[in-house]
């Protein structure tokens, strides 16, 4: 069983059995925000760009760091854990808010939060095989995204915002928060319904 493309092209060559079975998410529970949610430190006011998911070597800091310096208005609201990521480049950005690990049960709350999500890793030989479950996630409240040209998300490019370097991820940032088209919405709540743990199984 292989969860990308990359993977099933080079092992089904040696097992025709092999099948893809990409990744998915649990929409209810993303659909689900509990009122009142979590405490929330995040400016009550004002545009809030946000990611949850491990913050290790794949995630590109200087990506982040470059948007977050051009765009000193944004708040960036980053959630989960770090491992091997230089971090201390985007500490000392005002801007730029670490919330460590956060309860599975409370992501929901946080999601709704943000105006626009971001899935900003590197382009390397363990992303050009990653399917993030963070995107099917982001899409259970049709939210905007915007990504760096991850492979398994080009199937999806009428429905995110895919960046080819730190410029047009900056330019298609802008156009994400700034996004209100109602039938853009429905299409991703209608991606996300068909992309669901249950589907997949």
């Amino acid at each position: 069983v292989t969860s990308a493309q990359k993977l099933w092209d080079r092992w089904s060559a040696l097992n025709r059995h092999t099948i893809l079975v990409r990744n998915a998410a649990d929409v209810a529970h993303f659909q689900n925000v509990r009122t009142p949610g979590p405490a929330i430190d995040l400016p009550a006011s004002g545009t809030i760009v946000g990611f949850f998911g491990a913050i290790d070597s794949w995630f590109d800091v200087e990506l982040i760091r470059h948007a977050a310096t051009e765009r000193p208005d944004y708040c960036f609201a980053l959630i989960g854990a770090v491992y091997d990521a230089p971090v201390e480049r985007l500490q000392e950005l005002p801007n730029v808010r670490f919330f460590g690990h956060q309860p599975y049960e409370a992501l929901p709350a946080w999601l709704e939060r943000f105006h626009a999500c971001i899935i900003p890793f590197k382009i390397n030989v363990v992303t050009q095989a990653t399917d993030p479950v963070k995107f099917y996630e982001y899409l259970a409240q049709a939210k905007p995204v915007v990504a760096t040209r991850l492979p398994e998300l080009e199937i999806y490019r009428e429905i995110l915002y895919l960046a080819d370097g730190p410029d047009e991820f900056l330019r298609l940032l802008d156009a994400a928060v700034s996004e209100r088209d109602p039938q853009l919405r429905d299409r991703r709540l209608a991606v996300a319904g068909e992309n669901t743990w249950t589907a997949r199984y």
